[in-house]
């Protein structure tokens, strides 16, 4: 096959695809016809067009439709194929539809293909309807018709039946039930057709239902829907009252303290009850009733008014009554007078009082309030007595003056005030001291504007600045200075004075004044103005980098000198900073020998012994030949007439604190001596140049006893020979000095 040539395989396909087609349409030819799609349930409303759908396959026979088992004809514009029967579209358009014409069952038929094949075709029977809206529904209570909006008077509790209809509407409405905007569902409905037209249909709904006491006033409906309405639903209602016996209810019970001629206190005694019930209201103790109205009314609540009221509520189903309620009568304060009343003059710098009287339990407190202008916010507290006494009036004291009466009531405060004193100032003018700038800055070149605010009653008859030899009068310009003309401000009787300098110059630094003046005296005062040169940039800046390094070098001095002083006083060890003055640096003049090599600790100058001087006789020893070396015991040191000394137990000295050993045959150190003479008026302190002057002092002294000990020594070796002495030999101790000033006091040894 796959040798075939290709045309050979197409003739064989197309081959197949007839033989195919054949069969089907002898299939088809063959088939018996049927319902493809039936007719089914239709409404129109009256004058409109319906459409029945009927549709066959394998149509062989005739279409044709009946209505309540009667043909119907194909009648152009009113029935009318909707469809090609040829093809098997047997639809029917019903035009115009008219219930006596259209409304009721209609069904499809198709005949027999042959006499013999015995498929002729029926529907099943469907409803076409014309509809008709029906009549609005209406509402019937125990036999008797409630128009619509009425009452439907029933008692609460009680099980009560109404009946809704609506009749002569084509289908029959369906009807549903509302208690207010409620549902009631589960109610039966009846339809039956109108005895004098049956094409039409009745309607019937009974609702059995147990109304409650909370249903009362509102609607019960009954709604009636219909596709021919031209809303879909028409309803009617009727208004429930639903009786029973009363319930009392009592609204404005005081909870908090009443007061007196300013609380109103308003008692509802609400009964609630149909039919309406008699409210009446008593006090107990009294043989009356107080009153017959729901409300009762305290206006205003006086003391009078106190007791204890019950409220009771009877109709012909019952009666009720409230618990008593207690009315306690308290009063907060009330002012009773002030003085002076309404307006009051005081002249400036005098003396007025203002009074205050008020009642109240308990007693009040008073504060006396100022408001300066009826539109300022700020209020001052001048007072907390009931008299005010302003001993050296001024215009600050002018004002609105309100007397403010406060007690407390179960911890509440109850406040009145008074009617306001409008207190005025006269007198010469006043400057406001506390509210004007006393010195003015400002750049060369630029605008200066320097402002007084002063205060007069009667107002200013003249306002003059003067600097210098110069005077401008407010109002005028003087070259590159101007006097503005004086304005009022928001105060009463104050005003605000403006002085300018355009383009100020150094030389316009100076106090300027204002001198103000009315018929009743005068008042100056003094602005300073200081006009200075613009700083450049560069100048700030070296300034600021200089106050940096400023700082930084402060802070390093301070470190410094912190770490030194904590040395120094490491290395003292005990040393007191009241003790002496004079430190170790103090002493850079200390006693030096010439024999520097030995020195053995920094600060110390060491003194050999054969330089020093004995104070006694004493015997050389020589060795055999000449050239033997001399022997001889260590004198005394001859000291200065200053110097105290004392033994010392143990084998040391000290000096200012410090100790040296005192081991023979070894040189002495001393330490950087400073020794007072006097007690310098009983501190031991001592400055610079006489700590220097008695370094130099002892410097030369010992220079002196070294040099006498030398010559003394060569007039021996010449004037004696050698001998041995039977003399002993003085021992020499040396002791240790110690220096403990005290105040007032000299040293001690």
């Amino acid at each position: 096959m796959k040798h075939q040539p290709k045309h050979q395989i197409r003739a064989v396909a197309k081959y197949i695809i007839v033989i195919v087609s054949i069969g089907l349409f002898l299939e088809g030819v063959n088939a018996a016809q049927q319902f493809e799609k039936q007719p089914e349930y239709n409404e129109v409303n009256p004058g409109q067009e319906s459409r029945l759908t009927c549709k066959i396959l394998n149509k062989k026979g005739q279409c044709s439709w009946q209505k309540d088992n009667k043909p119907v004809g194909i009648y152009l514009g009113k029935y009318e194929w909707a469809g090609n029967p040829d093809v098997g579209d047997c639809s029917i358009r019903v035009l115009s539809a008219a219930l006596e014409y259209d409304d009721g069952e209609w069904e499809c038929q198709v005949t027999a293909s042959d006499f013999a094949a015995q498929d002729a075709l029926t529907s099943r029977p469907v409803k076409l309807v014309v509809r008709v809206p029906p009549n609005a529904p209406q509402v019937e209570f125990n036999g008797t018709l409630v128009p619509m909006g009425k009452n439907l008077t029933t008692q609460g509790g009680y099980r009560a039946s109404v009946k809704c209809i609506s009749r002569y509407g084509n289908p029959p409405p369906r009807l549903k039930w509302f208690v207010g905007e409620d549902e009631v569902v589960g109610v039966n409905q009846t339809n039956k057709t109108e005895e004098d037209n049956p094409k039409k249909w009745s309607a019937i709904s009974i609702l059995d239902y147990t109304f409650q006491k909370g249903q009362n006033g509102k609607a019960l409906r009954c709604v009636a829907l219909h596709e021919a309405y031209p809303t879909k639903s028409r309803d009617t209602q009727v208004i429930l009252d639903i009786q029973y016996g009363p319930e009392v209810k009592l609204i404005g019970s005081p909870e908090t303290d009443l007061e007196e001629n300013k609380t109103q206190v308003t008692l509802r005694c609400i009964a609630d009850a149909n039919p309406p019930a008699q409210v009446t209201w008593r006090r107990i103790g009294g043989s009356q009733a107080y009153s017959f109205q729901e409300t009762v009314e305290f206006r205003p609540l006086v003391r009078k008014h106190a007791g204890t009221y019950v409220c009771e509520a009877k109709n012909f189903l019952g009666n009720a009554q409230t618990s008593g309620i207690v009315i306690d009568v308290k009063y907060p304060p009330k002012i009773t007078g002030v003085r002076p009343d309404g307006k009051v003059t005081a002249s400036l710098y005098n003396r007025t009082v203002l009074q205050c009287q008020a009642d109240g339990n308990p007693p009040p407190t008073y504060q006396w309030l100022q408001k300066m202008t009826a539109n300022e916010e700020m209020v001052y507290i001048r007072g907390s007595d009931p008299m005010l006494v302003i001993h050296n009036v001024s215009y600050d004291y002018q004002g609105k003056y309100i007397c403010k009466a406060t007690n407390v009531i179960s911890g509440s405060e109850r406040t009145t005030q008074s009617n306001p004193i409008d207190l005025s100032v006269y007198g010469a003018p006043q400057i406001m001291r506390h509210s004007v700038e006393r010195e003015v800055a400002v750049e060369k070149g630029g605008l200066a504007t320097m402002n007084v605010i002063f205060c007069s009653n009667p107002a200013p008859s003249k306002a003059i600045w003067e600097w210098g030899s110069l005077q401008l009068e407010a109002g005028y310009p003087m070259g590159r200075f101007k006097a503005d003309k004086i304005e009022k401000t928001n105060r009463d009787d104050c005003y605000e004075a403006k002085f300018r300098v355009t383009d100020a110059d150094n030389s316009d630094s100076r106090h300027y004044y204002l001198n103000v003046e009315n018929d009743r005296g005068i008042d100056k005062y003094s602005v300073n103005l200081q006009v200075r040169d613009p700083v450049a940039m560069s100048t700030v800046i070296v300034v600021i980098g200089g106050c940096l390094i400023l700082l930084v070098i402060v802070v390093l001095v301070i470190l410094y000198a912190f770490r030194a002083e904590k040395w120094c006083f490491f290395q003292r060890g005990d040393f007191k900073p009241t003790d002496l003055e004079s430190e170790k640096s103090d002493m850079d003049g200390s006693v030096r020998d010439h024999n520097q090599q030995n020195n053995s600790k920094s600060g110390f100058a060491t003194i050999p012994q054969s330089e020093l001087q004995f104070g006694h006789h004493h015997h050389h020893h020589h060795n055999s030949g000449s050239g033997g070396t001399r022997k001889h015991r260590l004198p005394e040191p001859i000291l200065p007439p200053d110097f105290h000394i004392m033994k010392q137990q143990r084998n040391e000295r000290s000096f200012r604190g410090r100790t040296y050993p005192t081991e023979p045959k070894k040189d002495i150190n001393y330490a950087d001596l400073q020794l007072p003479k006097t007690s310098n008026n009983g501190s031991m302190k001592k400055s610079r140049n006489q700590q220097y002057l008695q370094q130099e002092q002892l410097q030369h002294h010992l220079q002196q006893q070294q040099h006498q000990h030398h010559l003394h020594h060569q007039q021996q070796q010449q004037q004696q020979p050698p001998q041995h002495s039977s003399t002993p030999v003085r021992r020499v101790d040396y002791a240790e000095i110690q220096f403990k000033p005290k105040v007032n006091e000299q040293a001690e040894v």
